[in-house]
């Protein structure tokens, strides 16, 4: 059988797991939302099996309750790699060190005034000024299947000078063959029935051609380990997989359907594909005020995540650190109560550096805003945007503004990168050229 090939299959359940529905605990006494996360959390933990200790106590969030529930990581994927286990594990004990691997989407893609499709070119804006390579790779899946781009180069790049690759993707809408934003007809109803249903069949074509793609990302002859980020923000209405409606009124996601099909998608990599080497990451929209919806309505479960982050983009650059607080905080309590690891995931200005006038503001509000919290200091990554031209920009280079505060991050230790020595020492079983 053709490991890689589109393959038809007559039933959807071949790639579903057991799951049982999370049972949400009820929440008075007008706790905050933090408190009330963590009795959420309980009620998660009981049905996922993770090993957890808990009470439905209200608790003062804060570095005190928030240790590590074991020294190790396990990953979602029973038979993940040796070097993905190894990445998790060492991204699992950075949360204790109070540093965060930090990077940019497209770092070797496209820069300010350069564009490599081949990836072979070795370009990045953030070496450029960093003298280092970014501890993560953010690339997307989209690019691949609507725009015929191949990154294999570039993640091999990224491996080799020692960062991880992150994809997000942002599937079609299966029903209607619209963009991810395309709310037509009830698509999950559609996909989650199988055989010959032409929504099924488009999205195991997807599947298949990123399962290709992974399958190419290797070094001497092994998978690159990767973190993929799969359907972000289902508990907002943007997207077909989330919980808007179409034209008539109808989900176009339920939650059981989203989770069903998060299930079905991890266990069709995984196991029709064979790629062992895929770490799960779950993003919500607005965990820090959604929490229901984020943690328990639309949440896989604990068995099928490694990851949980957040995004944020702020419109004011002296409220960035603030603004992001309780998403940041929200997502840190829920990973480490859960034996998770966090990310700050997508993070930044919604109008990029460009006119930033604060010159430090990478350091005081993007590095020092983000560990000096006592909760999201837990955060093992953060990434921001693309560089695409000296107009829009995240990651600034030698003579803009916020240059300054770019390099005071990265002589601080609070950031770490490709090449970091603290970096390099949490790796485990990760070998290295």
């Amino acid at each position: 059988m053709s490991a890689y090939g589109s393959l038809k299959h007559s039933d959807v359940e071949e790639y579903q797991v057991d799951i049982s529905p999370t049972e949400v605990i009820p929440v008075s006494y007008g706790y905050s939302k933090l408190t009330k996360l963590v009795v959420f959390i309980a009620a998660t933990a009981a049905v996922t099996g993770a090993v957890v200790t808990y009470t439905k106590s209200p608790i003062t969030p804060g570095v005190a309750g928030l240790s590590s529930v074991s020294s190790h990581h396990r990953a979602s994927d029973r038979e993940a790699t040796e070097e993905t286990t190894g990445l998790l594990t060492a991204l699992w004990r950075l949360q204790e060190t109070g540093q965060f691997l930090t990077g940019h989407k497209y770092t070797n893609v496209y820069g300010q005034n350069f564009q490599d499709l081949e990836g072979k070119a070795g370009m990045s804006d953030f070496y450029e000024s960093a003298n280092a390579w970014p501890g993560v790779f953010g690339y997307d899946f989209t690019d691949i299947l609507e725009n015929g781009m191949n990154f294999t180069e570039h993640i091999k790049l990224a491996y080799r000078k020692g960062g991880v690759p992150v994809f997000q993707w942002y599937p079609k809408n299966p029903y209607s063959d619209g963009d991810a934003t395309d709310m037509t007809g009830t698509p999950c109803k559609k996909l989650l029935e199988g055989g010959t249903e032409k929504s099924y069949e488009r999205y195991i074509e997807y599947l298949d051609v990123i399962a290709k793609n992974i399958a190419s990302y290797k070094h001497d002859d092994e998978f690159i380990p990767l973190i993929f980020r799969l359907m972000e923000d289902s508990n907002s209405e943007t997207y077909w997989w989330g919980t808007g409606s179409n034209s008539h009124g109808d989900a176009t996601c339920s939650d059981g359907e989203y989770k069903m099909i998060w299930n079905m998608t991890r266990n069709y990599l995984n196991n029709h594909h064979g790629l062992h080497n895929i770490i799960w990451e779950y993003m919500p929209s607005s965990p820090g005020t959604d929490v229901d919806s984020a943690f328990v309505e639309r949440y896989p479960g604990n068995e099928l995540v490694d990851i949980v982050g957040f995004s944020h983009y702020s419109k004011d650059e002296a409220s960035f650190s603030e603004d992001i607080l309780s998403d940041c905080q929200a997502v840190a309590n829920f990973s480490v109560h859960n034996g998770l690891i966090a990310a700050a995931s997508d993070i930044g200005l919604i109008k990029g550096l460009k006119d930033v006038s604060d010159s430090l503001w990478y350091y005081t509000q993007y590095g020092e805003g983000l560990m000096e919290d006592s909760l999201c200091h837990k955060i093992s990554y953060a990434m921001t945007g693309a560089n695409m031209s000296p107009k829009t920009y995240n990651v600034p280079l030698k003579d803009q503004t916020t240059y300054n505060g770019f390099k005071k991050l990265v002589k601080s230790g609070i950031a770490l990168f490709a090449d970091s020595p603290n970096w390099k020492d949490l790796k485990m079983n990760m070998t290295m050229s």
